[in-house]
């Protein structure tokens, strides 16, 4: 999930951030719980970065299709 940590560091440059989404930042190991905690967050009305997780999002599953596809044809 390194390339995941990475994608997601390279979504959010340049965008403020905030205690939901400031994981996305580190680049460095994934952590999909405060995903789905960054995502509550919106849920709740407690951040304003629902783009940046939306994104976030849409990378992790295209990198899941990826892994997928991999697996499945070699």
């Amino acid at each position: 999930m390194q390339d995941l940590a990475a994608n997601a560091a390279k979504i959010t440059s340049g965008g403020p951030l905030d205690a939901a989404t400031q994981f996305l930042a580190s680049g460095v190991d994934w952590d999909p719980i405060a995903m789905v905690d960054g995502c509550e967050a919106v849920a709740q009305g407690r951040t304003s970065n629902q783009e940046i997780l939306i994104r976030t999002a849409a990378e992790e599953w295209r990198l899941l299709f990826d892994y997928c596809l991999q697996e499945a044809f070699g």
